[in-house]
């Protein structure tokens, strides 16, 4: 028994799975059928390549149209990453897919600058950031008690989402935020690491980003501050992290991860020759809307408000997709390219569904659209795509079973 005590959970269960996988579907790796495989999470990527960091017409499987501007995106660990301003955006959880929204606020890692007004606080650049970076975070110390940093914005009248990364550095006290000038002050929750709290204010005119320490003494780090507009509806804190600086954000560019005919993507090919398998896997925030593949063809898998997805003429029965960034989802399919095609959600039993081959669609993105509409606010961990592959019902429950 001693031997069977020091196996952890974990492993048990990852060998009970493979056990189940092999057992029904002759199979230990479900992924091995699949031509191309894009394991974004640890960037490794079968049947051919996909650089980071460049958005070089080479064949690659995927270019990004959207992106053209430097931002930070979250880690695994809770951290955050560098991404460039060209092609994908990816950390170590994936690609990260938003919509264009509008960034207010100036300096918003830098509250020692002047454009924030200090009342009984004093503010230094002098932490390490979310990064690791030293010197490019601020602390904030209240010299007497309920101590305000304020930034008041000029905007015209709109739902918004205040957030910052902040961790406790000293004291007990409470820290609060408000977004809307003083109005109103919601206590969020401080750790001694890292957190991103964030509060929700409906139809605020001229917004501001505002602190309040409750006791004299206590500080703070701040990172990363912000104030964002809804996310095609959504009103949450914005994916994609700026240290703004003296100049306004402003709108910021989304990002379309495409394959397209012109691109030489193997991809494109593979989706609109003939029969083939996909696979999906990711987090997502959107509740409702956003799709998982968009394409200007027949390859459409899309998400509803109720926990279903839609390939071809068919939905999943209502709540086997979770809209939860805590939730990996699992979504993988097939179609024979004459009409007939199957899904299987979660490791659910297959639905089937029709839908035809459109060999003369041009591009299909992964989970996001042209204009941004159909992001899924979220994070695409893998995608894998099988030419003339067509899994039995059991691969498809198998490959997609939490």
């Amino acid at each position: 028994m001693a031997h069977i005590k020091a196996v952890s959970k974990v492993d048990l269960r990852a060998v009970l799975r493979n056990v189940l996988l092999t057992t029904s579907t002759g199979l230990s790796d479900p992924f091995a059928p699949f031509q191309y495989d894009l394991n974004f999470a640890a960037n490794t990527y079968k049947g051919g390549t996909q650089p980071t960091g460049n958005n070089t017409l080479d064949g690659r499987f995927l270019r990004d149209s959207g992106n053209f501007q430097a931002c930070f995106v979250p880690t695994k660990a809770g951290g955050v990453v560098a991404a460039p301003s060209s092609g994908i955006r990816r950390s170590d959880a994936g690609i990260w897919l938003y919509p264009s929204v509008s960034i207010l606020g100036l300096w918003g890692a830098d509250l020692s600058n002047a454009v924030w007004t200090k009342t009984g606080v004093t503010a230094v650049k002098n932490q390490v950031g979310v990064d690791g970076a030293a010197n490019t975070a601020s602390s904030i110390t209240a010299t007497t008690a309920n101590g305000i940093v304020k930034q008041a914005i000029t905007s015209t009248v709109a739902d918004r989402v205040m957030s910052a990364y902040v961790k406790r550095l000293s004291g007990t006290g409470t820290l609060e935020f408000s977004v809307d000038n003083e109005a109103t002050w919601t206590v969020v929750p401080v750790t001694n690491g890292w957190t991103r709290p964030f509060i929700v204010q409906l139809a605020v005119t001229n917004p501001s980003i505002s602190f309040r320490i409750a006791t004299s003494g206590d500080s703070f780090a701040v990172d990363f501050s912000m104030v964002n507009s809804a996310m095609n509806g959504q009103l949450i804190p914005y994916g994609y992290l700026v240290r703004s600086t003296g100049t306004a954000v402003g709108s910021f560019s989304r990002s379309t991860p495409w394959a397209l005919n012109t691109d030489g993507s193997p991809l494109y090919t593979a989706v609109t020759a003939g029969p083939f398998a996909w696979y999906w896997q990711g987090r997502m925030a959107r509740v409702g809307g956003g799709g998982l593949y968009v394409s200007d063809g027949a390859f459409q898998v899309n998400v509803g408000a109720n926990g279903t997805i839609q390939y071809g003429s068919a939905f999943s029965p209502t709540g086997q997709f979770v809209s939860d960034m805590a939730v990996v989802n699992k979504v993988a399919g097939w179609t024979n390219g004459a009409g007939l095609a199957k899904f299987s959600v979660n490791g659910n039993t297959p639905v089937s569904t029709s839908t035809l081959l459109t060999p003369n669609g041009t591009h299909f993105v992964i989970s996001s659209n042209g204009a941004g509409a159909q992001a899924i606010n979220g994070c695409v961990e893998r995608s894998a795509f099988g030419p003339g592959f067509q899994p039995t019902d059991a691969q498809l429950m198998a490959m997609t079973a939490p």
